[in-house]
Order: C-alpha cells, then sequence, then structure tokens
C-alpha cells in the first residue's frame, strides 16, 4: 500500500543554493540534504509570488545589499542544471560536508528533482522553516534558516527575480504591515 503524500516522513536540508534558469524559467533551489544527496527543487513564478509577502513579513530589516558576481548562494543557469559554469567547483556531492558552507551546492546527474506544488512556512521565534512539496509523493524538504539567514536567502531570491525579469511588486510590502511578532506562524501555500 503506497504512503499518503501528508505521510511520507520529511528531510532536512542543510545548504541550499539559488539560482535562475532561463531554459526552464524557473528558479531551482538546490538542497543539500543530511544524508549526503542533493535534490533540485523547481520554484514557479506563481508559488514564488506566493510566498514572496511572507517571507518580507519575516525578515527583520537589513541593509541594502547587492550581491556581487561571486555571491556563491546566487546564481544565473542560463543552460540546465547539468551544464554548470566553467568556474563552479565539480567537487562530488558525497564529499559536500568538507567543503566550505559558502561554495554553490552543486546536484549531479542522478539527483532527484521536481517541481514544488506546496510550500509550508513556520516562523519561529528563532528559525523561519520552509517545507517544500510537491503532488507527486515525494518526500518533503525542511530548509531551516536563522532570520540572518533568512534575509540572506530573500535577498538571492529577489535577485533571482530581478534576473528572471519577473514582476517586483510582491516584493513592496505596505508601510502598514509590520514584521510578524515572536510568536510562531504557519503558513501554507499552494
Amino acid at each position: 500500500m503506497s504512503q499518503a503524500v501528508s505521510e511520507v516522513a520529511a528531510i532536512e536540508a542543510i545548504r541550499a543554493t539559488l539560482a535562475y534558469n532561463q531554459i526552464q524559467d524557473r528558479i531551482s533551489l538546490t538542497c543539500a540534504l543530511k544524508n549526503e544527496d542533493c535534490v533540485v527543487l523547481w520554484l514557479t513564478a506563481r508559488l514564488a509570488t506566493q510566498l514572496v509577502p511572507h517571507l518580507c513579513q519575516a525578515v527583520t530589516p537589513v541593509p541594502d545589499t547587492h550581491p556581487t558576481n561571486g555571491d556563491p548562494a546566487v546564481t544565473n543557469n542560463h543552460a540546465p542544471s547539468s551544464a554548470e559554469a566553467p568556474d563552479r567547483d565539480k567537487t562530488p556531492v558525497a564529499g559536500y560536508a568538507d567543503r566550505a558552507p559558502d561554495a554553490p551546492v552543486v546536484a549531479g546527474a542522478d539527483s532527484a528533482a521536481w517541481v514544488v506544488t506546496a510550500i509550508d512556512l513556520t516562523n519561529g521565534p528563532m528559525l523561519v522553516q520552509l517545507g517544500f512539496r510537491d503532488d507527486q509523493g515525494h518526500a518533503p524538504v525542511l530548509l531551516s534558516l536563522e532570520h540572518t539567514q533568512l534575509a540572506q536567502w530573500s535577498e538571492g531570491l529577489k535577485h533571482c527575480y530581478a534576473q528572471a525579469g519577473w514582476s517586483m511588486d510582491c516584493w513592496h510590502m505596505p508601510a502598514s504591515a509590520s514584521p510578524q511578532s515572536h510568536a510562531t506562524r504557519r503558513v501554507a501555500l499552494h
């Protein structure tokens, strides 16, 4: 008997790299998992646009920073993920634990890849947890970020939006919207 999607045990990502893929017109989130595997999660503009206002509310204000070309958290892939930029580190995934924490996560050819159809966001006092799910029965992938890491991750996502040419309207939080209190808050986006 197969398990329902909600019954599949979640797996935890310990590192992740955001990139915009022009051919797919999607944002890839390449995650290094605790079991030393990788998974590539594809975020569509529609779902990412639903996520952004919640991220804006969860992020504490940070100075306006612009990622540099050397920012390993955000890359611009104009080709499928198998055609990585020539300056990328090609270290096998099994060795990622020994790599620098700011090195990009690079998925292997045999890594799982799927389109995210739902995101569960839990905003707690110490960290924000993003749970990425699909409707095909893959194990949900959990990405936990401290609030300072979330600010950097959100900037990376914003940079991907700019590369994609997607509408930036969702990034403009109304002045009346204030950051959330320290109480835990859960939101499910579909």
